[in-house]
């Protein structure tokens, strides 16, 4: 899930990719902990959502879309829990959404990028399956759009043919998926007035901080900081997809001891319409 340094060296210093997930990691458990042990306590799932435009934005952001093993891996390790624990197969989990993104993402954006037209196309057509979605994979084609807004802010180059101000462009895409976002969190969840307030302020700090992200080292913080968080923010950093998977894992058997109505052994069902 990372692009941002070589597989055979990490960079000494954190790293802007570091920071970034770090915080994604620690706002997910706060939301994937409300889902399962907490699910009639709103703030939970208000700050969990403030995190995810992250992940989805850096799949698209990333420069090569690598099909490793171990996505197709840990996808399958979450499914199989899903039918364990008592859970849906469908939506398929966050991982099947990321692998379809980056099989699509770089064919569909080689076509919204060839002028305004087919990109305004494009946006209607992720925009209009966003519902109809959610029922095949978690997020649907909402992290497809996530996805463009990140492919938008690393080839920013490439906009400039589509419209001579190409920092509106990418300020216009990146408003658009805040103002959809919100809208599509509010239709499912119904958040009540402050924990909705602190989403859309969470989120629009989340979504300015992607659209001026740039890949940076901080050896002055690195060495500011103490080693034991140094090192856990890196392991944040760096072991995103193991993390996802394993506190997933601990979080459905969790479920299953403490809410055996919701969960149950072997007490699957091929589909939930409310999802994960």
């Amino acid at each position: 899930m990372n692009e941002q340094t070589s597989p055979r060296r990490l960079p000494l210093n954190l790293t802007s990719y570091d920071l970034l997930k770090a915080l994604a990691v620690i706002i997910m458990l706060s939301d994937h902990v409300g889902y399962y042990l907490f699910l009639d306590e709103p703030w939970f799932r208000a700050i969990g959502r403030i995190g995810f435009p992250v992940w989805f934005f850096l799949v698209g952001y990333a420069r090569g879309r690598d099909f490793s093993l171990s996505l197709f891996v840990g996808a399958a390790i979450l499914v199989a829990a899903n039918v364990v624990c008592g859970l849906s197969i469908f939506p398929l989990n966050a991982l099947v959404t990321i692998i379809l993104i980056r099989l699509l993402l770089d064919p569909v954006m080689a076509f919204a990028t060839r002028g305004l037209l087919p990109m305004l196309l494009t946006v209607i057509v992720v925009t209009g399956l966003i519902v109809p979605s959610f029922s095949v994979s978690e997020y649907g084609t909402l992290g497809f759009l996530l996805a463009m807004f990140g492919y938008v802010v690393r080839h920013r180059p490439v906009l400039a043919g589509l419209h001579e101000d190409a920092e509106g462009v990418a300020r216009g895409f990146s408003l658009y998926c805040l103002i959809l976002f919100l809208l599509v969190q509010q239709f499912f969840f119904m958040f009540e007035q402050v924990p909705l307030t602190f989403m859309m302020c969470g989120t629009s700090a989340i979504i300015w901080a992607l659209l001026n992200f740039r890949p940076l080292e901080y050896p002055r913080l690195t060495q500011a900081l103490p080693m034991p968080l140094v090192y856990a923010t890196r392991l944040m950093g760096s072991r995103t997809m193991e993390i996802y998977v394993l506190h997933l894992l601990l979080l459905k058997v969790a479920g299953v001891f403490t809410d055996p109505e919701r969960f149950g052994w072997f007490d699957w069902l091929w589909y939930s319409p409310t999802g994960a």
